[in-house]
């Protein structure tokens, strides 16, 4: 019942990858191809990062609230809504990739640009965050009212628990480039550039590591994790044991 939304999982798992590996770029201090390429690979990775979250949520509700199971021409659309449609969007503005304070990106907020800066992410990311909220409320009041079964009913429970995180964790992850994208649109000193520069590419980067963890940190996972790190002082020296069984100090 689940293996389809771990496919979708895999999906965000690998915009995130395309993200890094634009971050991986060197700083380019003037215009150029690496920039293009940086500036590029950034808005892709991240807007398709952003829209996944979104395909997950709705397939989310489909499995708990409408028990609807997926199937692969569904699989297709969300491709289409998640690296088709923003590889095409990221294109549309590839000349506008320019310097713009710690990456790549569109800097000048002038005339038509401005379009361009909320249509490539601001619009999108505002867009999926509500709906993403939106969602979440209509399952949590599901559950609270659902009468099915108790095993499937615990099942329900424990997979939007685990889900929801992935939505969670990409506001708290975006949030410093999105500051920082942000202030340089606008022309608004927040903070310290440097400060936005460094927390903004820790945010994007450690953000698959972070999905990797919730992907990871299944129940058994978690009691393993417990035993190994939480492991019980065995005394095996029957010296520091008395004769009535009581240890000695």
């Amino acid at each position: 019942m689940w293996k389809h939304n771990y496919r979708l999982i895999m999906y965000l798992a690998i915009s995130n990858i395309i993200t890094s590996v634009a971050f991986m770029i060197p700083y380019q201090s003037k215009p150029s191809v690496m920039c293009t390429a940086q500036g590029y690979l950034n808005n892709f990775g991240q807007l398709s990062s952003v829209l996944w979250t979104g395909c997950i949520m709705l397939s989310l509700y489909r499995l708990i609230v409408l028990e609807r199971s997926e199937n692969l021409k569904l699989e297709l659309l969300y491709i289409v809504i998640a690296w088709i449609i923003p590889s095409g969007i990221s294109f549309i503005s590839i000349n506008e990739y320019k310097p713009a304070g710690g990456w790549c990106w569109i800097k000048d907020k002038s005339g038509g640009k401005l379009l361009y800066i909320i249509g490539e992410f601001y619009g999108p990311y505002l867009a999926v965050l509500i709906y993403d909220i939106f969602v979440c409320y209509k399952i949590k009041k599901y559950l609270k009212k659902c009468k099915d079964e108790l095993d499937l009913r615990s099942a329900k429970r424990a997979a939007f628990r685990r889900f929801v995180f992935y939505p969670i964790t990409l506001i708290i992850c975006y949030l410093p480039v999105i500051i920082h994208r942000f202030c340089i649109a606008f022309g608004i000193t927040c903070m310290s550039d440097t400060f936005l520069n460094i927390f903004g590419i820790f945010g994007n980067c450690i953000y698959g590591f972070a999905c990797a963890v919730i992907f990871g940190s299944t129940k058994y996972v978690r009691g393993k994790f417990t035993e190994m790190c939480c492991k019980a002082y065995i005394i095996d020296d029957s010296s520091l044991i008395s004769s009535d069984g009581l240890i000695l100090t």
